[in-house]
């Protein structure tokens, strides 16, 4: 019989290396049952978790798939791999941390913290569909917008904290802000690496995009930019913006086939977030 994990101390959990094996019965901070993997028929521990109801009821959601069929195309594991240790909390804020968010701001409310319900719903609906999502799946796309100080940012980490929680590497996470994200790409070309910032965006388990139209408006920034929304369609990707879809890709009219940009947004999720900055009290 597998290990259990949830016997192991938060120090064992932290230092000892995990096998391929027993990826497939890790559990994380929630109850558990034993299911048969949709994607390889194997045995595994899936996470039971509880969202809100159409009927604003409590809702069990559980996993079909096991770690090896996790979001996407199946990666190659590697055993001393820290990313797939069963993580603490300390060690979610590390990553977070790692992937350029501000853990300290945004780090300590989760999805069923949010705030209204319906926002609630429907990140813990791209949530699971991310999570449920196999190799040809296709899985939703959120594009949040709306003044500053409204919550975008911390309904986008929020997903993030809880897919770290449950097990997705943090190698398969990208978190871009607009305007950096230019700048790393400027950067990219005077050492010639563009076509490879590029791949992994088109490739990435999420891709968060955040504060998108804050960027300089380049032909360059543009191509880049469309050809990765161009990939990712039907893969998980979070927009957070201050603008609605039409005016973001309005901002893109002087680029020659700007048209296209808002084509990409199309079919994405659009979730308004209003009110005033909370920043501000």
């Amino acid at each position: 019989m597998a290990h259990d994990p949830r016997q192991a101390s938060d120090h064992e959990a932290a230092s000892e290396p995990t096998s391929p094996d027993t990826l497939k019965t890790v559990s994380r901070s929630f109850p558990t049952t034993e299911k048969t993997c949709v994607g390889c028929g194997g045995q595994f521990m899936a996470a039971i978790i509880t969202i809100p109801g159409e009927d604003g009821e409590p809702e069990e959601v559980i996993s079909d798939r096991c770690q090896d069929c996790y979001v996407g195309v199946p990666v190659q594991y590697d055993a001393g791999d820290s990313d797939w240790h069963q993580p603490t909390q300390e060690q979610v804020f590390q990553m977070m941390d790692e992937l350029g968010i501000n853990v300290r701001r945004h780090g300590h409310i989760g999805i069923n913290e949010m705030e209204p319900a319906p926002v609630r719903k429907e990140l813990a609906s791209f949530l699971e569909g991310v999570v449920k999502a196999g190799p040809w799946t296709e899985a939703n796309t959120l594009y949040l917008w709306g003044p500053t100080g409204t919550g975008k940012s911390q309904a986008a980490v929020a997903v993030v904290g809880e897919l770290l929680r449950r097990g997705m590497p943090r190698r398969r996470i990208i978190y871009d802000r607009g305007r950096a994200m230019i700048t790393q790409l400027q950067d990219r070309y005077k050492t010639g690496h563009v076509d490879e910032f590029s791949e992994v965006r088109r490739k990435c388990g999420l891709w968060v995009y955040e504060d998108a139209g804050t960027e300089k408006v380049t032909p360059d920034a543009f191509r880049v930019l469309e050809d990765v929304l161009d990939a990712r369609e039907g893969k998980p990707t979070i927009i957070t913006t201050n603008q609605s879809r039409h005016f973001f890709a309005e901002r893109w009219r002087q680029i020659d086939g700007w048209e296209r940009l808002q084509s990409r947004l199309g079919p994405y999720r659009a979730i308004e977030f209003k009110g005033v900055d909370r920043r501000l009290g």
